[in-house]
């Protein structure tokens, strides 16, 4: 394996020069956990489309569907998370399902977060980083208050990240 240059990557003059930011990103695995009453005091600015429905999980069918309890009956809900995720699915679990508002769609809900003795954890695999994205915008997360976004999933190599961040002469690349 050759060097990374101090300017960029190998073989890429018009990459950025990125430095690691692995202390910052611990500041936001720690400050950033959606819990029940404190979401909405904490986070004011994210919220769902439209109120979450408290259900129980039941069971994973497979990578992007589960069986649900939701209003007393069994439905099969769709998982925008493809993980394998076992700590969050198990039978019983206590679960948000945010209601479907697309008219003709197959299924009522689909799964939104999911309570684990911390709180609740997002099952959705696409808020996360909507999450971390406005709040950087709003130079809401402690560490990363002076930095902007300058691209959403910067292609680097062959790999990708979730976003190239700047501040100053400074270039992050956070992984959320």
């Amino acid at each position: 394996m050759r060097p990374v240059p101090r300017d960029g990557y190998p073989g890429r003059r018009h990459q950025p020069r990125v430095e690691a930011c692995a202390a910052r990103r611990r500041d936001i695995l720690g400050n950033w956990s959606l819990t029940g009453k404190g979401m909405t005091r904490e986070l004011p600015w994210f919220r769902f489309p439209q109120p979450l429905v408290p259900g129980r999980f039941v069971q994973r069918l497979n990578r992007f569907a589960a069986l649900a309890e939701v209003e007393g009956r069994r439905e099969r809900v769709p998982v925008r998370n493809p993980g394998r995720l076992h700590e969050f699915f198990r039978p019983g679990r206590p679960v948000l399902w945010e209601p479907g508002a697309t008219p003709g769609r197959r299924t009522r809900f689909t799964l939104a977060l999911v309570r684990l003795p911390c709180g609740y954890v997002s099952a959705d695999a696409h808020v996360p980083n909507a999450l971390v994205a406005e709040g950087l915008k709003r130079r809401a997360i402690p560490g990363f208050r002076g930095y902007r976004i300058l691209l959403g999933e910067p292609v680097i190599g062959r790999n990708r990240t979730d976003f190239l961040l700047a501040q100053r002469r400074c270039e992050c690349l956070l992984e959320v």
